[in-house]
């Protein structure tokens, strides 16, 4: 089956927190459906392996180690985007959307008793898995969307209506202290 409002080759994309988890897997998604990758994230190596696997598919990438708590290298991000491709066609601002969450990012949440906790509350029995976030983002980007417009979408496996707010703190629980805390 041929669903041509999901091809979006031509198009360039940047992904920031593209070197690892839900950015690995939004990279990879965009990839698979025709759209070439900027790789935008702090670390180089595991953007160098991510940029292999888009490679593998096909497309296009572009590696750009960036710091998006610094305006200038974001700055730089889209300046050699634009120098080497001349277009951004989709922005994913990934680059820790997914910290604060019990301690750690939620892909990294290792700690498989709090893994399990947050899993219980939520209606999917379980906490996200990155391959459940590419596509969605990929189906946004796509003409597929195009009259999607002014929606909420919560890819949450029910932690909303379990009772977790967005960020996956209890609300019945003392807000967290330390690292990542308001």
């Amino acid at each position: 089956m041929s669903l041509p409002a999901f091809d979006l080759s031509g198009r360039a994309a940047i992904v920031t927190g593209a070197g690892g988890g839900f950015g690995r897997e939004i990279a990879l998604s965009l990839a698979r459906v025709g759209c070439d990758v900027v790789a935008a994230g702090r670390r180089e190596a595991p953007l160098a392996r991510v940029a292999a696997d888009v490679r593998e598919l096909g497309r296009r990438v572009l590696v750009v180690p960036t710091d998006v708590t610094d305006s200038a290298q974001v700055n730089a991000l889209v300046a050699e985007t634009m120098a080497e491709w001349g277009r951004i066609d989709v922005l994913v601002n990934n680059a820790g959307s997914y910290t604060g969450i019990a301690g750690g990012s939620l892909p990294e949440l290792t700690d498989e008793e709090e893994r399990a906790r947050l899993g219980e509350r939520q209606v999917a029995g379980r906490v996200g898995r990155p391959q459940e976030v590419g596509p969605l983002v990929a189906f946004l980007a796509s003409d597929a969307a195009a009259y999607l417009n002014g929606a909420t979408i919560s890819l949450d496996g029910g932690a909303a209506a379990g009772g977790l707010v967005p960020a996956g703190i209890d609300a019945g629980r003392a807000a967290p202290t330390g690292r990542g805390a308001p």
